[in-house]
């Protein structure tokens, strides 16, 4: 009885010992979440609070997360620091592997924090530091899964005539399922695209991160063009240069320019969509000069607009990529239909966007755009009153809808292109601006894929010639792959209804992705990366480099060898 006594007492000691420590480590957290309430109360209503003392928080996203009745604590308790926080912490460290940047999530300020929470005394917990760590992880939690999602770059603010079609994400609910039972680590990674390519720009971005940690690279001083027979020390540079990137593989030490570095230029220009000749001229000087830092930009950049498109769930599609001209019938990753195209030039870009062929024109009418009839046709026609008949147009007053009226009967000098009634289509034919198909897909912007009369230009290098429609090599081609599913539209369907010249609009049996983007890197299908002009020069904006290490002086040459 005196042993079963002495129990009964310790029991109550101890039973005590964990009220009072439940009640305690109640108490930290209600001060670290009034705290917080503090914050919000003295934000006198604006739409972010500040996360710490010197840091605003990024999203008014935050400030309702925490303004809701339910919001609890959610990266400490009982003044400890969860392991969900660290998770965290870990994809913000290494956020730059995925083109982002460690320190737009307040990386520096959640360090501090952490270090302030953890060599606090058990029984004085930092509340104000609790309190700034809970809303900062958070704030940095939702601006990270916003980049990672939809992209850094806004693409409303930086390409106002972009309209993309986004991945729709809820934050909030992101948030609520890793922070509550959920796991960080793994909700995050769920965010990571899977657009083809992304992951193969990743691994190449990490490439050049290592070369810029490493020192980069020098700068090939100017000077005559560098061929076969070429001797000195800019050789040397040149062969360093190569070397580093992996074009140039030769062991051998010399410094004459030999075949093995005529090859190795030659694959550098194929890369950049140079005249691989082998021969360094101002234009393939200029690419090798890129510094490391420029190029893991211009990667990031491309990663990013990535992020735009909506999750790839087909494994049969049409890619078009605007600054290589290219289209490309893609089943299960791999081309198996490559075409040259023809993209918009100026300020009638193409748009990126993601949509789906529903149906093919063959032999179409080509309503011409209102802004083309004013700028473009009415001129001609005020020059030349038989341009319409010529070129195969009828003109229609007010709407398509009314019947076509005899051009002869209006006097086009007196028609003012600002309050213009009149509409212009042109007829089927051999003069259709669209060829003899074209491929419909709804999109805001209002174009389409085409065929075009104008053939030749298919032979040129830089192919930006179009009002913003997108002209396609091989017609006939595409069509027959996007009709392989419907019975009885084979091949020679096509080339037969094409020479009847009747009009006729054909549905897939099933509508086709398409994906038009602007990729001015990428990774070809031999794992090379492939640069490409940026002709509408979108990757003029700000978009910081991140690098694990600080890389030494970039500008640096061998001209002291």
């Amino acid at each position: 009885m005196r042993k079963t006594g002495i129990s009964y007492y310790k029991y109550v000691i101890l039973l005590g010992f964990c009220l009072l420590g439940s009640s305690y480590a109640n108490d930290i957290d209600a001060q670290v979440k009034a705290a917080i309430t503090g914050k919000i109360n003295s934000s006198g209503g604006a739409s972010r609070i500040m996360c710490a003392n010197k840091l605003r928080c990024s999203l008014a996203l935050t400030t309702q997360q925490y303004n809701q009745e339910s919001s609890t604590i959610l990266w400490s308790h009982n003044g400890k620091i969860l392991p969900n926080a660290n998770q965290l912490i870990e994809i913000l460290q290494n956020s730059y592997k995925d083109a982002l940047y460690p320190e737009d999530y307040h990386l520096s300020i959640i360090n501090q924090l952490t270090q302030q929470v953890s060599s606090a005394p058990m029984m004085q917990p930092p509340i104000a530091a609790l309190a700034d760590l809970d809303t900062t992880l958070t704030d940095a939690f939702l601006l990270y899964a916003k980049h990672m999602a939809t992209g850094r770059v806004d693409n409303l603010a930086v390409y106002p005539t972009w309209t993309i079609s986004k991945r729709a994400v809820n934050l909030p609910d992101l948030l609520q399922k890793a922070t509550h039972g959920g796991n960080v680590t793994q909700v995050l990674n769920g965010l990571t695209p899977t657009y083809p390519g992304y992951l193969e720009l990743k691994s190449q971005l990490e490439k050049y991160q290592n070369i810029a940690s490493n020192g980069g690279w020098g700068q090939i001083a100017a000077g005559a063009s560098l061929k076969i027979g070429s001797k000195g020390t800019r050789v040397s540079q040149l062969q360093k240069r190569l070397a580093i990137t992996g074009e140039y593989t030769t062991t051998e030490k010399t410094t004459i320019f030999d075949k093995a570095l005529k090859q190795a230029v030659m694959k550098f220009q194929a890369h950049h969509g140079l005249k691989a000749n082998g021969i360094v001229d101002k234009q393939t000087l200029q690419a090798l000069n890129v510094s490391v830092n420029q190029i893991i930009k211009l990667i990031e950049l491309n990663m990013d607009r990535l992020r735009w498109l909506p999750l790839q769930t087909s494994k049969q599609y049409l890619l078009v990529n605007i600054p290589n001209f290219s289209l490309d019938v893609m089943e299960s990753g791999q081309s198996i239909l490559n075409m040259p195209v023809i993209v918009g030039k100026g300020a009638n870009r193409s748009c990126v966007l993601s949509s789906k062929i529903s149906y093919i024109e063959i032999n179409p009418y080509w309503s011409v755009p209102d802004s083309i009839g004013r700028k473009e046709i009415l001129p001609k026609l005020q020059q030349d009153p038989n341009y319409l008949a010529k070129e195969q147009m009828n003109v229609y007053n007010g709407s398509f809808a009314n019947p076509p009226i005899d051009p002869s009967r209006i006097d086009w000098k007196k028609v003012n292109p600002n309050n213009m009634p009149y509409k212009f289509r042109q007829m089927p034919g051999e003069k259709n601006a669209l060829g003899n198909i074209k491929f419909i897909f709804p999109n805001v912007c209002g174009i389409y894929l085409h065929d075009t009369p104008t053939r030749n230009l298919f032979g040129r290098n830089r192919r930006d010639f179009s009002h913003g429609c997108i002209r396609v090599g091989k017609p006939v081609e595409l069509a027959d792959y996007l009709l392989s599913d419907k019975p009885n539209w084979d091949g020679d369907r096509v080339e037969s209804q094409i020479k009847s010249g009747k009009r006729q609009i054909v549905y897939l049996a099933e509508p086709m992705d398409v994906n038009i983007i602007y990729g001015t890197v990428w990774v070809d299908n031999n794992g090379e990366l492939q640069f490409r002009n940026d002709i509408y020069q979108i990757d003029n904006v700000d978009y910081p480099v991140y690098l694990p290490k600080e890389s030494i002086t970039e500008t640096e040459s061998d001209d002291n060898e």
